[in-house]
């Protein structure tokens, strides 16, 4: 993916970090907590930066992205929530 991206974007993506698993409930909270925001404007938020994502990068890459994800992630990018367990729903 950071290939794809504009030059100054690189860097977030391959400085080195130690991973964390979690939901995407946790993840629009980890947002919220970020910026200073409720919960709903992180979720808007959010779902604005996925949008521009899917701009400048391809289709595939996002579907290789996904599919790295748990399925609840897909509804960040656009996608219709695959349960009613959603953060979102």
């Amino acid at each position: 993916m950071a290939a794809q991206l504009p030059n100054r974007l690189k860097p977030f993506l391959l400085e080195e970090k130690n991973s964390e698993y979690f939901n995407l409930e946790e993840f629009y909270n980890r947002v919220g907590a970020r910026t200073g925001v409720r919960y709903g404007e992180a979720v808007h938020r959010s779902r604005v930066v996925m949008d521009e994502l899917k701009k400048a990068i391809s289709q595939g890459e996002i579907n290789d992205v996904l599919s790295h994800l748990p399925g609840e992630y897909e509804e960040l990018f656009g996608r219709k929530p695959r349960s009613a367990l959603s953060p979102t729903v």
